[in-house]
């Protein structure tokens, strides 16, 4: 998922931040355009702790290859 979405070669490198025990609620984005412009891709999460889920979605751009990734991940602490 990492190598085709960010070109992480080792999944073991992506170490997500930890999370915040007294937000419920918490959200970020990011975005990475090559400098050639051919290639882009912007990306935002989201942290529900009440609902207990993340939720993160991409767009990237390569050239004429596009992909939109909505992704929801459930969880139980």
């Amino acid at each position: 998922f990492f190598n085709i979405v960010h070109g992480i070669e080792d999944p073991s490198v992506f170490i997500p931040p930890p999370f915040c025990q007294n937000a419920t609620l918490k959200a970020g984005k990011g975005d990475f355009v090559a400098q050639n412009g051919n290639s882009q891709a912007l990306g935002k999460f989201s942290y529900d702790a009440i609902l207990q889920r993340i939720r993160f979605g991409v767009f990237q751009r390569d050239g004429n290859y596009s992909m939109v990734m909505d992704t929801l991940l459930l969880y139980r602490e």
